[in-house]
């Protein structure tokens, strides 16, 4: 008896696709509290940097508005 293939043993069906997918979208996504720590840092940094910028830019629009 000839041996089959593995390509003719699979049978791809687009219904499993579909429920492993829904199965997989339903899963929550839960962050570690180390990485949410990091992230909190990482966008109190952010805020703090663009107000600065803005505080530099503004002290320098005035200094070319006076000079």
């Amino acid at each position: 008896m000839p041996k089959k293939a593995k390509e003719d043993l699979i049978f791809p069906s687009s219904e499993s696709t579909s429920v492993n997918t829904a199965m997989i979208a339903k899963i929550p996504i839960v962050t570690p509290k180390s990485d949410r720590m990091v992230r909190v840092r990482l966008d109190l940094r952010a805020v703090m940097a663009k107000r600065k910028l803005s505080q530099v830019s503004w002290k320098n629009s005035m200094l070319r508005l006076v000079g």
